[in-house]
């Protein structure tokens, strides 16, 4: 087994990585209450310069450097997907609307599709 350390954009880096939620998965169950506490602790490392640890994801290999089961952390990559997407929703209405955004939001929603796979192997494995 092994492990390794990586940041957020580090794990959804863009490339031809695929994630798979199996079905046996429990379905997600984040609420109100625990987005708060996610979005508080985002906040307070902005406010602190600090490193955030988000928890650990397992992955099993299924082919090398391209596609990975998910074991652990469905959860906590399903809160990132959603996150994500309305980040990159939120900034471009106001783009839109236009607000001058210091940040390539192509570059950053090609390195989401990658994220949103995830979230759509994990629909698909509950309604199929």
């Amino acid at each position: 087994m092994q492990f390794s350390k990586s940041t957020m954009y580090g794990f959804f880096d863009g490339s031809k990585k695929s994630f798979v939620i199996p079905v046996y998965q429990r379905a997600y169950s984040w609420k109100e209450k625990e987005w708060q506490i996610f979005l508080d602790d985002l906040k307070e490392q902005i406010q602190g310069n600090s490193n955030y640890f988000f928890g650990n994801i397992l992955l099993e290999t299924i082919e090398q450097d391209r596609l990975f089961e998910v074991i652990d952390g469905q959860q906590r990559l399903t809160t990132l997907t959603i996150f994500i997407r309305s980040v990159i929703n939120v900034l471009k209405e106001r783009i839109e609307k236009g607000e001058t955004i210091d940040v390539s939001i192509a570059e950053k929603e090609t390195t989401f599709i990658n994220c949103f796979h995830i979230f759509c192997h994990y629909i698909d494995s509950i309604y199929n």
